[in-house]
């Protein structure tokens, strides 16, 4: 093989290689937005790992790279909005106002999980409530290892 021919190789297998990172990326795009798009459903994390064949640590990293998991200093202030909007919706207001002032991030989460058991309506979804909820859902599911 001359130098000329094997230069060409080369470019030809490159070439190969940047489309094939190309269709890798397209794919994965499409499954964070289908993630999202679960995540948006209610959707636990766990079910969405299985269903996607990832773990739960890789699922939350892509749920927080659109900012959707805050960061650790952020998840009380997403339980505690989630904890309010729970009193909103008709959940009981002892249990979210124990939430809201547990200092314990672990604490706060269950009683997070355990008032959602218990709101009088549910929150639209797509909408802003639901974004809330889904959020601190997904906090209290991280937290506790779920």
């Amino acid at each position: 093989m001359s130098a000329a021919d094997k230069h060409e190789a080369q470019a030809a297998v490159l070439r190969g290689l940047d489309q094939a990172a190309e269709r890798i990326e397209a794919a994965e795009h499409a499954r964070d937005e289908q993630i999202h798009a679960a995540r948006d459903l209610g959707i636990t994390v766990r079910e969405i790992a299985t269903a996607a064949r990832l773990g739960e640590a890789t699922i939350y990293r892509i749920i927080g790279r659109q900012a959707r998991l805050p960061a650790r200093t952020g998840q009380a202030d997403a339980l505690n909005a989630g904890l309010l909007l729970i009193a909103e919706l008709g959940g009981p207001m002892d249990t979210a106002q124990q939430g809201i002032s547990a200092k314990d991030l672990k604490a706060k989460a269950r009683r997070f999980q355990l008032a959602a058991k218990q709101i009088v309506r549910s929150p639209a979804p797509a909408s802003a409530e639901w974004h809330t909820f889904t959020d601190a859902t997904a906090v209290a599911e991280h937290l506790l290892g779920q």
